[in-house]
C-alpha cells in the first residue's frame, strides 16, 4: 500500500535533492559516525565526498593521525552499510595567517566536486574544522560561489 500525502503534507522522497560533501572529525567523539549515517540512509541526499578532519586544537592537543583513524572510523560504518563510497584524509594542521596552504587531495576532491556538472545544488556538511574548504576556496575561489556551507562547530 503506497501512502498519499495530505494536502499540504510534503511528497515522500524519491530521488535526491542535494548532493552532499561530508566534513568531520570522525577519529573523536562518534557524533560525527552518527551524523555520516544518517546522510548515507537518507535517501533525500547523494553523499558524494567523505572528509575526516582532525580534532580541532581547542578541544585537544594536537593529535597527529587523528584524521587517517577518521578514515578507518567512516570507511568502517560505509562498509557496515555496504556502500562502496571511502574517505579521505583532511588537512592535519591549521591555516597560517597569510600563507596559502598547499593543494590538498582533500581540497582537490572539494574543488573537483564543486566544479562538476550537475544539477543538484552542493551542501557542504561541516562538522569539524573548515580548513580543507577554505583551502579549496584559496586555490579556486569560484568553490565559494558554488557550495551551500552548513556548519555545526563551535
Amino acid at each position: 500500500m503506497t501512502h498519499t500525502p495530505r494536502p499540504g503534507e510534503p511528497a515522500p522522497a524519491t530521488a535526491p535533492r542535494a548532493r552532499v560533501i561530508l566534513d568531520n572529525d570522525y577519529g573523536g567523539d562518534p557524533d560525527g559516525l552518527f551524523q555520516l549515517a544518517h546522510h548515507l540512509l537518507s535517501p533525500s541526499v547523494r553523499v558524494d565526498l567523505i572528509i575526516a578532519s582532525k580534532i580541532p586544537d581547542s578541544f585537544a592537543e594536537s593529535d597527529p593521525g587523528a584524521g587517517a583513524r577518521g578514515v578507518v572510523a567512516a570507511d568502517r560504518v560505509l562498509e557496515l552499510l555496504g556502500r562502496p563510497e571511502r574517505a579521505v584524509v583532511g588537512v592535519e594542521t591549521g591555516l597560517v595567517p597569510g600563507v596559502v596552504p598547499p593543494l590538498t587531495d582533500a581540497a582537490r576532491a572539494i574543488i573537483r566536486e564543486a566544479l562538476r556538472d550537475d544539477p543538484l545544488p552542493l551542501v557542504y556538511c561541516a562538522g569539524g574544522g573548515l580548513t580543507d574548504l577554505a583551502t579549496a576556496c584559496l586555490h579556486e575561489p569560484r568553490v565559494a560561489e558554488l557550495v551551500n556551507l552548513v556548519w555545526i562547530g563551535g
